[in-house]
């Protein structure tokens, strides 16, 4: 198995190794799913930034931009468009309280389908933990009085 970034970077060398060792593969194909793959990525991590930011910027704005941000936050955290631009095949489902960890108010699980397996397989899980975690750390927060 070839690393994809191998791949990238030698094309001409993998579509010789396609060639010669007679394997039906569309290199061209492949190289635009990974380019997509990449695009996604990065797509990805530049939201993770925003969202931070947006995080950090609750606690200090207004109580009339507060409300804006967290439902910007909220916007920005759906798993399911990365899986929806990517096309691929998933059902959200939600967990029932036996299969959640300690603390969790609230968990979904996101199936991907496999198709060597030709069966939905969990590939990511999104829990709320409300103020469970904060407890448990002894943190507290002070809101500021108007």
């Amino acid at each position: 198995m070839l690393d994809s970034k191998f791949i990238r970077e030698n094309p001409d060398a993998v579509r010789n190794a396609i060639r010669d060792k007679h394997i039906a593969l569309d290199l061209d194909a492949l190289l635009a799913a990974d380019r997509k793959l990449l695009d996604l990525s990065r797509e990805l991590q530049l939201l993770q930034e925003q969202r931070n930011h947006n995080a950090k910027s609750i606690p200090k704005a207004s109580q009339s931009e507060r409300a804006t941000l967290i439902a910007t936050g909220r916007e920005i955290g759906e798993a399911e468009s990365i899986l929806q631009d990517l096309e691929v095949p998933y059902r959200v489902v939600e967990c029932c309280t036996g299969d959640m960890g300690l603390g969790k108010y609230k968990m979904f699980d996101i199936e991907s389908w496999v198709p060597s397996e030709k069966r939905y397989r969990e590939t990511h899980s999104c829990s709320n933990l409300h103020d469970w975690q904060a407890r448990r750390s002894c943190l507290s927060c002070r809101m500021p009085t108007c």
